[in-house]
């Protein structure tokens, strides 16, 4: 632990992570970013900004207890660029999902995400030190990328069952389908806060709503872009702190309350400008609260140990598995409790793209062995 006296130095702290201990904490971080958006299933959203602000809340007081837990390690104020990064990529999410549709928009930023992530530990991108002594076949680490890749393409291509069987669903709801919401294919890890766009939502017309066709396109894949690109950069600025400085600590875990200080500040700015717009007339939902709050607790717990993964398997290894694992588990959710992927087409290109993401990580697993 790190302790400071008035007047002494803060000493260094290392991180000891072994490989195991990092695939470990990679497999707690793949099932949570796959799971804990399942306590607002079936809560109204609506567009979203006060349900990032709470996840947020949580987030940041998750932060407080590893701090605490963590002896109150030195605060370290440039990492917290990195929740800014997040917090803003998280931002663009319902636009995204709005110009372009869920499936196109999360493979969109999904892969943007991980490929950045990854050329950043594998290339040593933005003043970042390249994970040479991490990967020992470079050839079978870009081919588990690529397969990865293409496994969230296949993933891409299934459609809930809350989309596809609508004519059935239409008896029942006056001819109006209703959407309950549903767990996004595929899920991607850097936690993005996914709104459900049910019927109160589509009843009120925004600006992605005004504009021409051509430039829904243009501007949801930049957003979509821009917004993966901030997910796979938001790592760097504590990376960067770890290894331009040696004598500041080397434990992941001492920068986690930086940079989820960082995630809540930057989403209460942004809340705040939200209410501005709104004139003081936000779109506000009770019911969501502590739902999203338990929420934003379990997406912490799986940062918390991303973070940790990172000390044991660095970029190159850890942002692949960690940014398509969860797709896998939200899809398994969607499949054995919700009933939301039926019919053989949807089987067919799932259990597909289930095998290529698993022959994937295997290839990523095995380039650092």
């Amino acid at each position: 632990y790190q302790r400071r006296v008035h007047g002494e130095k803060p000493k260094q702290t290392f991180a000891m992570v072994s490989k195991e201990l990092g695939y470990i904490c990679a497999a707690i971080a793949v099932f949570c970013f796959g799971s804990n958006y399942i306590p607002v299933k079936k809560y109204q959203t609506g567009d979203g900004v006060f349900f990032q602000w709470v996840l947020c809340l949580a987030i940041w007081m998750t932060g407080l207890v590893v701090q605490l837990a963590r002896d109150s390690p030195q605060f370290y104020p440039f990492a917290m660029l990195g929740g800014l990064f997040w917090a803003t990529g998280n931002m663009c999410v319902v636009p995204c999902i709005k110009l372009l549709g869920l499936s196109l928009g999360m493979l969109t930023w999904g892969s943007t995400c991980m490929i950045v992530g990854w050329a950043t530990g594998r290339f040593g991108w933005f003043g970042l030190e390249a994970n040479t002594s991490s990967i020992k076949v470079g050839w079978l680490n870009s081919l588990g990328v690529g397969i990865v890749v293409a496994a969230l393409c296949l993933f891409s291509q299934v459609k809930p069952s809350t989309q596809d069987e609508q004519s059935s669903d239409d008896d029942t709801s006056g001819g109006k389908p209703t959407r309950t919401g549903s767990l996004p294919l595929p899920a991607v890890a850097d936690g993005t806060e996914y709104v459900q766009m049910g019927p109160a939502d589509e009843a009120d017309a925004d600006w992605t709503s005004k504009l021409p066709q051509h430039y829904r396109v243009i501007i949801g894949f930049v957003l979509s872009i821009g917004s993966g690109f901030l997910y796979g950069i938001n790592f760097d600025p504590p990376t960067y702190l770890m290894q331009q400085h040696p004598e500041y600590s080397q434990n992941g875990l001492d920068y986690v309350f930086a940079h989820f200080t960082g995630i809540f500040a930057s989403s209460t700015v942004y809340f705040l400008i939200y209410c501005a717009v709104m004139k003081n007339s936000p779109k506000v939902f009770p019911q969501v609260i502590l739902p999203g709050f338990l929420s934003g607790v379990v997406w912490a717990i799986a940062q918390t140990s991303w973070f940790v993964a990172n000390d044991g398997l660095e970029f190159a290894i850890a942002f692949p598995i960690i940014s398509s694992g969860p797709g896998i588990i939200s899809s398994l959710w969607g499949i054995f409790l919700f009933n939301e992927i039926q019919g053989s087409r949807n089987m067919q290109i799932f259990g597909g793209s289930l095998l290529l993401m698993v022959g994937g990580i295997v290839c990523i697993a095995l380039s650092g062995s």
